[in-house]
């Protein structure tokens, strides 16, 4: 009896952990990270997850993975989007999106922003990789990882420890392009912070191209991985860090790089990128982007081609010959349209060469349609009726962006509000046979919100310089049809109370050129 019930209890455990591994949750906003952590961290580790857009962290957002229950052992692709951290944090270790991991899966992801920490263990993508081991490809970590501690600080882009006996890690066609600052500490790894010595450790088709690197002393830290058994393949190096491992790319084109690294990489922006990253490119502070050849980048919908990230200082560099051609996405919908290069009022942007740069900003969105009339209504026992209310006004499409600088204005959603209805009307004192009243048109649309800020922009050099803002939106959403006619018959003559006109569409709005300094 008792080895039933076991044996009962084991497959309906089996069986939760089946339905958790087949459900995936799609995150678009912090608040939808933080529920997809809470749920990993307390018990549904299993949970798989698919990025929809991209996703900036705060200070409050949760990491995923509990050290001693539940680290994460779902599947979570980025699908080409980016996760933004601004985490500065006193005595918290394993500092990273994933805290712990075992067993997980990790694609098509970039992180990005500034993770600061006073404690061990900090790290782009994942702090530690328990018994089960991990899977990483397609990654490409920017983080700017700032770490105060003195002497071992075990910090890295991708990883910042394996930590079991017998487990597998593999890392492939990834990209380390942020930062590792410990300036008064040491023991670093590029793409691991440390390997345990029983754990078979693979990095392949990579790529260490760090924005900076500080530490105190570069003994015991290593340009890839630090620790035992690890096999570093097909993967190159543009900066060393301590023990040398890969292959010098410092003086290799994109180009070539990319011949080296396989049919999983491309150039883009004139750097050698994982082929995920095929929609948007995000310049870091720092950052020095370069185009020798020909170059065409449309941003997906409501999102720019090229972004400076908030705050930083970066510098797009045109060769003579080449021409670069960004248009922005689309609005859609009440989101407005995206410059062809998004420069945050906090950024500053220098464009400098003696090329060619094409830029059309993204175009705006036509206005919804508005809401129809409501019923006319009869109040039969007080031989009444009145006309319906007027339909809601519809939403405003999103506004069109300039070729270089913040985002179109957002539309204004559908209005709540509704027409009002008619007044009741008593028809026992009309002494015509038929007589029709109607209720109040709706209201028009609102209008949409201004267009976003931008920094500074500074154009150096001989350079050819094509700006145009975005197309205005072609027309307003058409007004609402009026609602049914109520009808009462009796008496030998015929009532009717037509509803109300529906609301006025939203209108797209036109974003105008930004104005740009020369230098």
């Amino acid at each position: 009896m008792k080895k039933t019930l076991f044996a009962m209890m084991a497959t309906a455990a089996a069986l939760s952990a089946q339905t958790a591994l087949a459900e995936t949750v799609g995150i678009a906003t912090a608040a939808d990270w933080a529920a997809f952590a809470n749920r990993v961290n307390n018990g549904a580790k299993w949970l798989n997850a698919q990025l929809i857009d991209d996703v900036t962290l705060t200070q409050e957002s949760p990491r995923v993975g509990d050290a001693d229950t539940h680290p994460y052992a779902g599947t979570f692709d980025g699908a080409g989007h980016r996760l933004t951290l601004n985490w500065n944090s006193t005595g918290v270790d394993h500092l990273a999106p994933f805290a712990y991991v075992s067993g997980a899966t990790i694609s098509n992801l970039h992180t990005s922003g500034a993770i600061t920490s006073d404690a061990q263990f900090a790290s782009g993508l994942i702090g530690e990789v328990n018994d089960l081991g991990a899977t990483v490809s397609r990654c490409r970590s920017s983080v700017k990882i700032t770490n105060g501690v003195n002497g071992d600080a075990t910090s890295a882009g991708f990883i910042a420890r394996t930590y079991w006996t017998g487990q597998t890690v593999s890392i492939s066609d990834c990209l380390f392009d942020g930062s590792l600052l410990c300036a008064n500490g040491n023991n670093i790894g590029g793409f691991v912070g440390f390997n345990f010595s029983d754990t078979s450790l693979s990095i392949v088709r990579s790529l260490f191209a760090p924005n900076k690197v500080t530490v105190s002393e570069t003994d015991g830290s290593s340009t890839f991985a630090r620790g035992g058994s690890v096999t570093v393949r097909i993967s190159y190096y543009k900066a060393t860090l301590g023990t040398v491992q890969g292959a010098d790319a410092s003086s290799m084109s994109a180009k070539a790089l990319v011949a080296a690294l396989g049919e999983n990489w491309m150039v883009k922006n004139g750097k050698a990128m994982p082929k995920v990253f095929d929609g948007s490119t995000v310049l870091v502070d720092g950052e020095i982007c370069t185009f020798a050849s020909d170059e065409t980048i449309v941003g997906a919908a409501g999102k720019s081609a090229i972004t400076v990230e908030d705050g930083a200082s970066a510098i797009i560099n045109i060769k003579r010959g080449a021409t670069l051609t960004v248009t922005g996405g689309n609005a859609s919908g009440t989101t407005g349209g995206a410059p062809a290069i998004r420069v945050p009022e906090s950024s500053t942007l220098y464009i400098v060469g003696d090329g060619t740069l094409i830029a059309t900003g993204g175009a705006a969105a036509n206005g919804g349609d508005g809401g129809n009339g409501r019923p006319g209504e009869i109040d039969i026992p007080n031989a009444r009726g009145r006309g319906g209310a007027g339909g809601a006004g519809g939403a405003g499409g999103g506004g069109g962006a300039p070729a270089i600088g913040g985002i179109g204005g957002a539309g204004t959603a559908a209005s709540a509000a509704a027409g009002t209805a008619g007044d009741y009307t008593d028809w026992k004192s009309f002494d015509s046979d038929y007589f029709n009243f109607s209720g109040n048109i709706g209201r028009n649309g609102s209008g949409g919100a201004n267009g976003g800020g931008m920094g500074k922009v500074v154009i150096l050099g001989d350079l050819t310089v094509r700006a145009t803002a975005g197309a205005a939106a072609t027309s307003d959403g058409a007004g609402g049809s009026h609602g049914a006619v109520a009808t009462d018959e009796g008496s030998g003559r015929t009532s009717d109370f037509t509803g109300g006109g529906g609301g006025g569409g939203g209108g797209g709005a036109r974003g105008q050129n930004a104005e740009y300094g020369i230098g």
